[in-house]
C-alpha cells in the first residue's frame, strides 16, 4: 500500500509539475501580448488584449488545440524531441506515466513556444518544494 501511495503521490506530483510549467509559459506569453498591445495605438489596455485564446493554459494542457483536428500531433518533431529534452533536463527523464504530458509539450511547439521557454519555467516548477 505505500509503495502504490509513493508512486500515486509521485504522479500527482508531475501532474502538478507539469500544468504549473505549462501556465507559467502561457502566463509569459499573455503578459507580452499585452505589453505589445499596450504600445500600439488604439490597442486595447485591459484584458488579454491580443493574446491568443491557445495560450489559455488549460488548452496547452489538456488536449488538441482548436484547428488542429486531422493534422499530426505536432508540425515540428524537432521543437518536441527539445521540448522532452529541456523538460528531462532540469526535471529528470519522464517515465512512462510522464509521457503522456507529450500533448502539452507538443500544444506549446505548435503554439510558437521554444524550448528554452519551458525549460525556464520547468526549472521553477521543478525546484518549487509547495509542488505536491
Amino acid at each position: 500500500e505505500r509503495a502504490l501511495a509513493a508512486a500515486l503521490g509521485a504522479r500527482a506530483a508531475l501532474d502538478a509539475r507539469v500544468a504549473r510549467a505549462v501556465g507559467a509559459v502561457a502566463d509569459g506569453r499573455r503578459s507580452a501580448a499585452r505589453r505589445g498591445a499596450a504600445g500600439r495605438k488604439g490597442a486595447p489596455s485591459a484584458g488579454l488584449g491580443a493574446a491568443p485564446a491557445f495560450y489559455a493554459p488549460d488548452l496547452l494542457y489538456a488536449g488538441e488545440l482548436p484547428g488542429r483536428e486531422g493534422r499530426p500531433v505536432v508540425d515540428d518533431w524537432d521543437c518536441l524531441r527539445d521540448m522532452v529534452g529541456a523538460w528531462e533536463g532540469v526535471c529528470g527523464a519522464l517515465d512512462q506515466y510522464g509521457m503522456r504530458h507529450s500533448r502539452a509539450f507538443a500544444n506549446l511547439c505548435n503554439a510558437g513556444v521554444r524550448p528554452a521557454e519551458l525549460g525556464t519555467a520547468a526549472a521553477l516548477a521543478c525546484t518549487d518544494a509547495d509542488v505536491a
